[in-house]
């Protein structure tokens, strides 16, 4: 059994795609700007929720935590959030706030040297109070409405226009 497909229009394609691709290229970028920026927000927003020591919280993990664009293409915009340009040990302390960790001498250092049992792990560490997952997670929504809007300023609301 053989199957053909013919496909019409395909120039029509390929001039739009000449058309916009320098305006959506643009577009990428403003949106990807924008899109980082709301999820930068809601991570700062999220660090030291359920922290049990209030006072702890310094302002040292929000400031080390920034977003910058990396990359740009006629299709796509990378944005990257984290602590990008911090010391070690400011991504150190960001990777354990968010996932947790065991306390010095207790974790994977020593495993092997002595005995551990599963209980005696869970009770020598530190619990994970996520700030960036649950930012990237609340925000897919609203980074979707603005690559949509970004795009809809290109080609309007029924796929017309400059």
């Amino acid at each position: 059994m053989q199957s053909t497909v013919k496909l019409e229009g395909m120039e029509e394609v390929f001039k739009n795609l000449r058309k916009y691709g320098d305006k959506v290229s643009k577009a990428n970028e403003a949106a990807a700007k924008r899109g980082s920026q709301v999820v930068l927000e809601e991570i700062w927003d999220n660090i030291g929720k359920g922290a049990p020591y209030p006072e702890w919280i310094t302002g040292e993990l929000e400031n080390s935590i920034k977003s910058k664009i990396d990359g740009v293409g006629k299709t796509f915009a990378v944005a990257h959030i984290g602590t990008l340009d911090a010391t070690k040990e400011q991504a150190i302390i960001a990777n354990s706030v968010e996932y947790g960790h065991a306390f010095p001498g207790q974790g994977r250092d020593v495993i092997g040297k002595t005995e551990h049992s599963k209980s005696k792990m869970s009770e020598n560490r530190v619990k994970a109070y996520p700030f960036a997952r649950p930012a990237i997670k609340s925000s897919k929504r609203k980074v979707n409405k603005i690559y949509k809007e970004e795009l809809q300023k290109i080609f309007g609301s029924n796929n017309e226009g400059d």
